[in-house]
């Protein structure tokens, strides 16, 4: 699980992969893929996300901890969602729409979603749509690049060493 623990990352194939929690969201949006249309189910989403901060590296966990991610999905029904983080990496809230003030910002389309949404291993289609660039992740302004950055960098030397999945 190399790059899909990096906090955002894990949120982006959480919130299309479908997972109940504490955060909630307005309400729970329209997904259509292959013809088929559902509904996010974010509060499952949430729960599996907090279920699961344990497997984030502390590496990664230092640098991703409280923190507002906005995830953009071009040319979806509901293409904004903000996300907030606590300090233990857990989702407190998610709201529908732009966030005021990201951290991090993450951006796909709606043909990367759907993929991630019904792949038999989303962990596996993540990490090749983030490799091919299909999934992209910013740091909002100068300190957040750099976190980003430095996160991405140290990733990929443990994926080089086989330190990561």
């Amino acid at each position: 699980m190399r790059r899909i623990l990096l906090v955002t990352l894990l949120v982006a194939v959480a919130l299309l992969a479908g997972a109940t929690g504490p955060a909630a969201a307005q309400s729970n949006p329209p997904i259509t893929c292959g013809g088929e249309t559902g509904e996010v189910q974010i509060d499952q989403v949430v729960a599996f996300y907090n279920n699961n901060t344990d497997a984030v590296p502390s590496m990664i966990g230092s640098v991703a901890a409280a923190n507002t991610t906005e995830l953009q999905i071009q040319n979806a029904a509901q293409e904004y969602y903000t996300l907030q983080a606590d300090g233990s990496l857990e989702i407190t809230s998610v709201e529908l729409g732009e966030a005021e003030d990201p951290n991090v910002i993450v951006e796909t389309n709606r043909q990367t979603a759907c993929s991630l949404y019904t792949a038999e291993n989303p962990v596996a289609e993540f990490n090749d749509a983030y490799d091919s660039g299909e999934i992209t992740i910013e740091g909002a302004g100068t300190i957040d690049k750099a976190k980003v950055f430095v996160v991405e960098r140290a990733m990929d030397l443990a994926g080089m060493f086989g330190a990561a999945a």
